[in-house]
Parts: C-alpha cells; sequence; structure tokens
C-alpha cells in the first residue's frame, strides 16, 4: 500500500464495503467497478455516466487484447434486457431466457485525477423464474449489449457496447467494468486479506484509467460520494446467517496484489 499511496482512499473504502457482505449470498452480490464522468448539476449533486466514448473504449479493448495471460477469453457475447421495474429478463442470441431481481446495494464514486471517474458499485441480484416476467406489459427499458470478457483469477474485465431503448429513443454507449467474481469465495483463496483483494481489484482499474492518456502530476482516487441505496434481502428466516468473520480473522493488509496487468 505504501507504493500506492494514490490508492489509499478507495481501498479502505473497499475494504469496509467488503467485511460487511453477507457470506452466504456471495453469489448474489455483484461488485463492479466503473470506468466514467462524475456529471455534477448546480446543486453539486452528483450523477455517474458510464459512457466512455467510442475512442476511449476502442484504446482499451486493444491494450487488453494484446494481453496474452487471460485465463479465458469470451467474445462477443450478444444479449439484450428488458426491464421492468427491478426485474430484468434478459435473452441471449441463443434464446436462452434467465430473469433476475436486481437490487442496487450502495455506489462509491471517486474522482481519479485520470481521464475517467470510476464507480464501485454493489448490487443483489436474486434468481427468479423468467414465467413472473409479464412480456405483455411495455418494459420501460430495452438494453442490447455486446460483450467481450477477460477473466484472470477472480476478475472479469467486461468491454460492452449497448444501445438502450427508452422512451422510444435509442442511445449507444460503451462501457468498461471490473467485477469481482463470487467474493467471499474469492476471500478464501486469500486467506480471507480483504485489504489484498481491494488493493488488487484497484490497481487493475486504475491501469484501465491509465490506458487511455498518461497521468500529469499527482493523481489520486478520492471520494466524491457514496450513494446507500437499498438493504440486502434474505431469502427466508430459517435461511440462518452463517456468523460473522471474527474481525481478528479479518487483514486488511494489502500484501502484493497478483494478476495485474503488466
Amino acid at each position: 500500500m505504501d507504493s500506492d499511496p494514490d490508492l489509499m482512499p478507495a481501498v479502505l473504502e473497499l475494504v469496509n464495503i467488503l467485511k460487511d457482505l453477507p457470506r452466504n449470498l456471495s453469489e448474489q452480490i455483484e461488485i463492479e467497478v466503473r470506468l466514467g464522468y462524475i456529471e455534477e448539476d448546480d446543486a453539486g449533486r452528483g450523477k455517474f455516466d458510464p459512457d466512455i466514448s467510442e475512442t476511449y473504449f476502442k484504446t482499451i479493448a486493444k491494450n487488453l487484447k494484446s494481453f496474452s495471460k487471460w485465463d479465458s477469453t469470451l467474445e462477443k457475447a450478444k444479449s439484450t434486457d428488458y426491464y421492468q421495474g427491478d426485474l430484468r429478463l434478459t435473452i441471449d442470441d441463443k434464446a436462452s431466457r434467465t430473469c433476475m431481481r436486481k437490487i442496487k446495494l450502495m455506489d462509491y464514486d471517486f474522482v481519479t485525477g485520470g481521464c475517467f471517474d470510476v464507480r464501485i458499485s454493489v448490487s443483489q441480484e436474486i434468481p427468479v423464474d423468467p414465467s413472473h416476467f409479464d412480456e405483455s406489459k411495455e418494459c420501460k427499458l430495452t438494453r442490447q449489449k455486446t460483450r467481450r470478457t477477460h477473466t484472470i483469477g477472480a476478475w472479469n474485465f467486461d468491454l460492452t457496447e449497448v444501445v438502450s431503448e427508452r422512451d422510444c429513443l435509442d442511445r449507444k454507449t460503451f462501457e468498461v467494468e471490473v467485477e469481482l467474481v463470487d467474493f467471499w469465495k474469492t476471500a478464501s483463496q486469500y486467506n480471507y486479506n480483504l485489504g489484498f483483494i481491494a488493493h488488487s481489484t484497484l490497481i487493475k482499474v486504475r491501469q484501465l484509467v491509465h490506458m487511455c492518456e498518461a497521468p500529469e502530476g499527482d493523481t489520486a482516487f478520492v471520494l466524491h460520494s457514496k450513494h446507500i441505496r437499498n438493504a440486502v434481502v434474505f431469502p427466508t428466516q430459517e435461511n440462518a446467517l452463517i456468523p460473522p468473520l471474527e474481525r481478528d480473522s479479518i487483514e486488511v493488509s494489502p500484501g502484493s496484489p497478483r494478476n495485474t496487468l503488466k
């Protein structure tokens, strides 16, 4: 951590987020760090726009494609998402259907001093029978996605071209994010060293930020705003919570992050 003081504020915030996530719902918890821009209104309130532009998107895609040590790469997976309230029906290019109830838990926005801001987003995705999605009702939002995913260790690098339709208006965006997959399973592989995991995640994000434009002068990930959206939803009372980890068993020292792009 001493060698990365610019990441310290974001690492500490991410550790605080991770340590409170429920272990028995690890597969439902989605942790993403997105590139984008914080857009402030006249009152100083920030809205996050994940569209990084086609030019920057192609630059990042080219750099990631040239990296030879990915564990796997999924080329151009196509799907369409349909939204009704917090329900999302996804139909892929093979007509396979999945449905999720997506609950936004929290968003933390950071300025970086680079050409992008970043948002740490935590959501809960609860599987739902697709038959519960009423296809006779009008969808308020539709997103057609073409995505390439590079995977290394517990991290997915998602590059997605999106055509969104809302109120009969189309918009094309170019989105880049790093996802930390099945967090508590990952934590067990790293002896629950949450500082190491947070540090490693944000090093990867910083590399993406700096791929398009070299930083000028001192840069740092500084918290701009945090938004606590909703509480975690637990399925049933008899689905007893796994006792939380003893505080002493959670490491927050960063160690030396591996699986970092060079």
